[in-house]
């Protein structure tokens, strides 16, 4: 008999501010006056992966404050496809932008590095990779965010159970950083076992069946970390629906 979960450790990293369909969307939103003025200001880029989500459209919402109160006028472009950001690097750097804001991503570092060889700053936020030749980052140390979730779960849970961690995309720096941490913590702890990885690729659907499957397999599992916001509430939602918890 399956044994009901009871503790269940999500943790939605919210860092700094934050905001195509086919490769990448100009989403202009002109906050700050009135376009024949444009070339008094400077002129950045925010190049966001789903605006939709909460974190990435409150960084947007940062920069329309900034705007408002500033010499700058942002353009928003929004990829919803990991293999189109190339093609809208490419697209920013037709925008003659003064600076770039974007979240840290693998394998474009020839994309920033002629960007930043130009002189335009790029920015990342949420996620880093430092080899990139970004400028600078913004945001939290995602292993040491990684090790604090499983140091938490470990005392809850008396070092003891079994544990399933949930990642949108184990490509994403920052999630494979969480989550190379949380299992730094785990191997040392020999009564807590990582009994899998789900990753879920940003659909419901998916988390939802791997998720049921994985409560099948493992009845006896005792917590879930999960390593990005939308998942934490998604799989909140999910176990109160199939009446895993209450």
């Amino acid at each position: 008999m399956r044994k009901e979960i009871t503790r269940i450790l999500s943790f939605l990293f919210v860092i700094f501010m934050t905001a195509s369909i086919v490769l990448c969307i100009d989403l202009t939103v002109r906050y700050s006056g009135q376009a024949e003025h444009l070339e008094e200001k400077n002129r950045y880029v925010y190049l966001a992966p789903n605006r939709n989500e909460s974190f990435w459209s409150d960084i947007a919402r940062g920069m329309k404050n900034a705007d408002a109160v500033g010499n700058s006028d942002t353009l928003l472009l929004e990829y919803k496809l990991e293999e189109n950001i190339k093609a809208c690097i490419r697209e920013v750097r037709l925008t003659q932008a003064a600076g770039v804001i974007m979240r840290g991503t693998s394998g474009v570092d020839q994309e920033i590095q002629e960007l930043t060889g130009e002189g335009v700053p790029v920015i990342f936020v949420n996620s880093d990779v430092e080899e990139s030749g970004r400028t600078s980052y913004i945001g939290i140390d995602n292993y040491e965010a990684g090790r604090h979730a499983a140091e938490v779960l470990a005392e809850k849970a008396d070092g003891k159970g079994q544990v399933l961690v949930v990642v949108r995309s184990l490509t994403s720096s920052n999630q494979s950083q969480r989550l190379q941490g949380i299992q730094d913590v785990l191997a040392d702890y020999p009564d807590m076992e990582l009994v899998h990885v789900l990753e879920d690729r940003g659909s419901l659907l998916e988390l939802k069946e791997k998720l049921l499957f994985i409560l099948q397999t493992y009845p006896e599992l005792d917590a879930i970390i999960s390593v990005e916001g939308v998942a934490s509430e998604n799989i909140g939602d999910i176990l109160k629906n199939e009446s895993i918890v209450k």
